[in-house]
């Protein structure tokens, strides 16, 4: 089908993944995912919203190893050079 003519099907693909549009699956990995940052101290909820860390499961296609192996090189950058967001 093509996208052009109907936009509402690209705008829903473009959902997929993103806050209040999750799968019951893509929730519990999200958990998951929370959690397992949680325990190696790479995750506060004061400072990391679902949001990002939604980015980084969708980048990896929710596969918690390789979004954790993402996030925590990317914290270990920040704190290499100093980056504070």
């Amino acid at each position: 089908m093509d996208t052009q003519k109907h936009p509402r099907i690209q705008m829903d693909e473009n959902k997929q993944g993103r806050l209040g549009f999750l799968t019951p699956e893509e929730e519990a990995t999200l958990v998951v995912f929370k959690h397992e940052l949680a325990q190696e101290g790479f995750y506060d909820p004061a400072t990391h919203d679902d949001h990002m860390l939604l980015r980084f499961l969708r980048a990896r296609k929710f596969q918690v190893p390789l979004s954790k192996k993402m996030w925590i090189d990317c914290e270990k950058w920040k704190q290499d050079f100093g980056v504070h967001t």
